[in-house]
């Protein structure tokens, strides 16, 4: 009989060692590696990427901007397709700043005093371009007028690496005015250019449309 206690025959002879397989451990130690970037973008990375996203508020096409103290005191412009707003450089009271791709859109209120004359206009508005964008030049002014019969003045800014036009419309009464400044680089890329001539194109002063 055999003995019960006794190991059995398979288990006879030298124990042998499972072999690893090729590249378990390395595949072993990539995997470690993605699971710790998740939890580093889960719980560093996505509050950065948060506010990223937050620090730009994209507007849908057609959207109405009102840019302006009061309706009698305001214009409103209209933003096409693919243009984002900057919130903390944003206020309806006083101006707007629009990104689209790398073409950036001011939109500013300009209070007057005693009905300054569209030429000192200009002249502030060519300091304010040599201030924002040291080493750039604005153009003499060429008159312009929206699709709403807004009119205005506009010219070039030229720079060393930068281009793009300076706009201001002058309400009626002359009692404010909004200047609009669209900045690119040299190597903009052209629709996005042309979309800011569209928003222009686009102003209307309310009071006009009593």
């Amino acid at each position: 009989m055999r003995d019960s206690n006794r190991p059995a025959a398979a288990l006879r002879g030298p124990v042998r060692t499972a072999r690893p397989v090729p590249g378990t451990a390395r595949k072993r130690i990539r995997w470690l590696l993605i699971v710790i970037a998740i939890m580093v973008v889960l719980t560093a990375g996505w509050p950065l990427i948060n506010l990223a996203v937050s620090d730009h508020r994209r507007l849908a096409a057609n959207t109405s901007l009102m840019v302006g103290p009061s309706r009698p005191e305001s214009a409103r412009v209209t933003v096409g397709p693919g243009w984002s707003m900057l919130p903390a450089d944003s206020n309806p009271r006083l101006g707007y700043v629009l990104q689209r791709g790398t073409v950036e859109c001011t939109i500013a209120y300009v209070r007057l005093i005693h009905h300054a004359h569209p030429a000192a206009l200009w002249s502030g508005l060519r300091e304010l371009v040599q201030i924002a964008h040291p080493g750039a030049s604005l153009s003499a002014p060429r008159s312009v007028t929206s699709r709403n019969d807004a009119e205005g003045d506009a010219g070039l800014v030229r720079g060393q690496n930068l281009t793009g036009t300076a706009t201001v419309f002058t309400q009626p009464g002359r009692n404010f005015a909004i200047e609009i400044l669209v900045i690119a680089p040299n190597h903009f890329v052209r629709a996005n250019l042309i979309a800011a001539q569209r928003i222009i194109a686009s102003l209307i002063f309310l009071s006009a449309t009593r």
